[in-house]
């Protein structure tokens, strides 16, 4: 994905799991500023638990550290993270950590 870059707006319109997973790893791959939209626009139905989820937040993590995510855009984002299903002791723990610092 570093070399090839992946059309986001393709795979959020598809709204499959599959092609979710594909947009949270180009945000990783590749962040860039409005990045955070794309994963907002996601249906929350379509990311189970598990492997999805944590694809997500690392893509958020990405998103955080390449400075493409301004203060209000990352509270947006993690508000709209935190009400996803199945709030698990991990994803709590790591979404207080990514709202905390940075």
């Amino acid at each position: 994905m570093r070399r090839y870059p992946v059309n986001k707006l393709t795979c959020l319109n598809k709204h499959k799991l599959g092609f979710y997973m594909n947009l949270a790893a180009a945000a990783v791959a590749r962040p860039e500023t409005g990045d955070h939209g794309l994963l907002m626009k996601m249906n929350e139905r379509e990311l189970p638990r598990g492997q999805a989820q944590h694809k997500v937040l690392d893509a958020m993590y990405a998103l955080r550290d390449s400075g493409k995510l301004s203060v209000e855009e990352k509270g947006r984002l993690v508000a709209w993270f935190s009400r996803l299903p199945h709030a698990e002791e991990w994803k709590l723990k790591r979404l207080t950590e990514l709202a905390t610092k940075g």
